[in-house]
């Protein structure tokens, strides 16, 4: 899931003559912008010192996120945690999930931010802790979502159907207001507000089931 591949033609940030403590920082808030969390171990692994320490990175970098203010531990040992103040993929599905829906058990919630795989080799207890603490988070009072043309269009489309329709239908209608036909396709797969409701179906998040869900169907998959 959290790849260092990512960074590696990417030096992390320098350390200041402060010390490691903004570099460290920043490589967190980085992470956290990616994934919406992160680990000691994978911060320590990617702040680049300037000077020599004689300090592990491990203890440097746990130090320095300890004092952060919006700091949220996410399991016991405290090695997993999020920033909850900065920016996120969590955050920002849950205000566009606000904009449509107010009903969304945890089952959903893990289904609709899990699709871009970013709970991939996570512990489940870490991820029930991360979806947790996002629901407590006070919802967004701007109305500036961030639904984009096709969310907003293919909302209206499932709302007209009761909440739930077939995919390629869809996608002919998406394709009769002009809507380019890849990026619905992508819109389907990734975004956080549609949901698998069965064999070459999908659901606006919130909305009755009505079919059984595949969550992982290869023939669901195939409609996209």
């Amino acid at each position: 899931m959290m790849s260092l591949a990512h960074w590696g033609s990417e030096p992390g940030p320098d350390v200041s003559l402060a010390g490691p403590e903004r570099a460290i920082e920043i490589t967190a808030a980085r992470f956290v912008r990616t994934w919406g969390f992160t680990t000691i171990e994978m911060v320590a692994a990617c702040f680049r010192l300037v000077r020599r320490s004689t300090e592990p990175r491990a203890v440097l970098a746990r130090r320095a996120i300890e004092r952060l203010p919006d700091l949220c531990w996410l399991e016991p040992t405290r090695e997993w945690f999020s920033l909850l103040e900065r920016d996120s993929p969590g955050k920002t599905a849950l205000a566009k999930i606000a904009a449509v829906t107010t009903d969304v058990d945890g089952a959903e919630l893990h289904l609709a931010l899990g699709k871009r795989h970013a709970f991939r080799d996570v512990p489940p207890a870490v991820v029930e802790s991360y979806l947790a603490v996002l629901t407590r988070l006070p919802r967004p009072t701007s109305t500036r979502h961030g639904l984009t043309p096709e969310e907003t269009a293919l909302v209206l489309l499932l709302r007209a159907d009761g909440g739930s329709a077939d995919v390629q239908t869809l996608r002919a209608r998406a394709a009769d207001l002009s809507l380019d036909g890849a990026s619905v396709a992508r819109t389907l797969r990734v975004s956080p507000l549609f949901l698998p409701a069965g064999r070459g179906r999908t659901r606006l998040i919130g909305s009755p089931r009505g079919y059984p869900m595949l969550v992982s169907s290869p023939a669901w998959q195939a409609t996209m």
